[in-house]
């Protein structure tokens, strides 16, 4: 097996040490790569213009694609792999808030497939920090964009890498439309 230099270069230069890519000989199955505990790959290293402000931007999550999807007036659309939504309904949500380091509120699926008691609804107990990752987009009270360490159904929403979710939360402006597909 050989390591060159550059592919070691260009995987800390993208990936911000959080790749490492190993070249075979050829005849071999190609490149691999390893990630750390953030599963979803990041996809781009496209970077928007300039916040939204005006409310020019739209996005659409595709389900089948496992895809997000930013589309911006006079920008090339950039597109996200995107882990999850699979509960999601098909429609036309909205980016109802914006929040940093948010607070996630456990669903009793939660304790209850892991054997545990069921705290009371409002209950500190079912408040979670971390479980969205750093950033979220709210579509509802209960269903955000993030970039939590986990996705499950007890999560829920549509999970992004981390710098792809530091990229679109500055991007994205509350009211910003999003359609699931």
């Amino acid at each position: 097996m050989r390591i060159t230099t550059t592919h070691i270069l260009l995987a800390f230069g993208f990936g911000l040490g959080l790749t490492i890519v190993l070249s075979f000989p050829a005849g071999s199955s190609g490149a691999v790569r390893s990630e750390r505990e953030d599963s979803a790959p990041r996809t781009t290293v496209a970077r928007f213009n300039e916040p939204d402000i005006g409310g020019t931007s739209h996005i659409i999550i595709d389900k089948s694609k496992h895809s997000l999807t930013v589309l911006r007036d006079g920008e090339t659309p950039v597109v996200l792999r995107a882990q999850g939504a699979y509960a999601m309904k098909p429609g036309v949500f909205e980016v109802s808030r914006k929040e940093e380091n948010p607070l996630w509120q456990a669903p009793p699926t939660y304790f209850l497939r892991r054997g545990l008691a069921v705290p009371a609804e409002g209950s500190s107990e079912r408040s979670m920090r971390g479980a969205l990752g750093a950033q979220a987009l709210f579509l509802t009270q209960n269903i955000a964009i993030h970039s939590g360490p986990i996705w499950n159904d007890d999560v829920g929403g549509v999970k992004l890498s981390r710098a792809d979710m530091a990229l679109l939360f500055k991007a994205i402006g509350v009211g910003t439309k999003v359609e699931v597909r």
